[in-house]
């Protein structure tokens, strides 16, 4: 992955964590941190970080929709979810 696009990452989560405290980015930075790490070389990173994007997206909201999740649920802690998600597939 180029160097720019992990320093933007960092970047942008430490403004989601300065401008949310109580919310832990920290976790998808770290998601992501492995994931590029497992990029094959030559992969097409942003089509496949955007489809990615979109199934993982997907999974939060069929977790928000499934028989027993509170009503009007909202993720307060992005890492547990992201540990969560990993320990499925």
């Amino acid at each position: 992955m180029p160097p720019p696009l992990r320093a933007r990452i960092a970047e942008m989560t430490q403004q989601f964590c300065d401008a949310r405290p109580t919310f832990d980015f920290r976790g998808l930075e770290s998601f992501f941190d492995e994931w590029f790490v497992r990029l094959p070389a030559g992969a097409a990173a942003g089509e496949t970080i955007g489809r990615q994007a979109r199934e993982f997206g997907q999974q939060i909201m069929h977790a928000r929709q499934a028989p027993g999740a509170p009503g009007g649920c909202h993720i307060a802690e992005s890492g547990a979810v992201v540990d969560a998600l990993q320990r499925e597939r």
